[in-house]
């Protein structure tokens, strides 16, 4: 016997990874996704979903689900909304860097950040990985602005091979300016200013 059941997505009986995934939204969001599965998903629809379909949508498409309302399911098993993640993101690069003993947080968290797009990235391991990636593609553009900007004096030959072969990528800027110094009592006599 068939029948119809009128109940909100909130009490709905999930069971298995359905369920596992439906109790880590709140009861507004699951609200939240009722109202745009009935309106973007089920609308065009002659047949009602059966609760298999529904349990299904829960377990295999999560992400799915999720992006119904604006939410992520990341690798780490959680759900995230964009601030939040993005807000995560930092702290995973913070204490990643923290952890190796490197400045590369302070030196180049702000530069990246702009230029990333954190809800592309599922998990903490891929947000290291990306960092790690942006870094090494643009640790000496950011040698060059900050010789430049600090030492305009200094002949641009002698910046350019400083920068190049003695910039030491994960270390704070008032280091890496420092350590010129001593690298240019050495070597001045080689460049002539210009």
């Amino acid at each position: 016997m068939q029948y119809i059941v009128e109940e909100n997505l909130s009490n709905f009986k999930f069971w298995s990874g359905g369920k596992d995934r439906a109790d880590m939204l709140t009861t507004q969001q699951l609200d939240d996704i009722e109202e745009a599965l009935e309106r973007d998903y089920f609308a065009d629809r002659e047949e009602l979903p059966t609760d298999t379909e529904i349990n299904d949508l829960f377990w295999f498409d999560f992400e799915f689900i999720c992006g119904l309302i604006g939410l992520m399911y990341k690798d780490d098993g959680n759900v995230w909304e964009h601030d939040e993640w993005a807000e995560h993101a930092e702290e995973v690069v913070k204490q990643y860097c923290a952890e190796s003993g490197s400045h590369c947080y302070e030196t180049y968290w702000s530069q990246f950040a702009d230029g990333i797009e954190f809800d592309d990235l599922n998990s903490d391991d891929a947000i290291k990985r990306e960092f790690d990636e942006w870094v090494s593609d643009n640790w000496l553009d950011h040698a060059h602005e900050v010789l430049d900007e600090q030492l305009p004096y200094i002949p641009e030959e002698a910046r350019d091979d400083y920068a190049c072969e003695y910039w030491q990528n994960c270390n704070s800027d008032e280091l890496n300016v420092k350590a010129f110094f001593f690298w240019w009592d050495k070597v001045q006599g080689k460049y002539k200013k210009d």
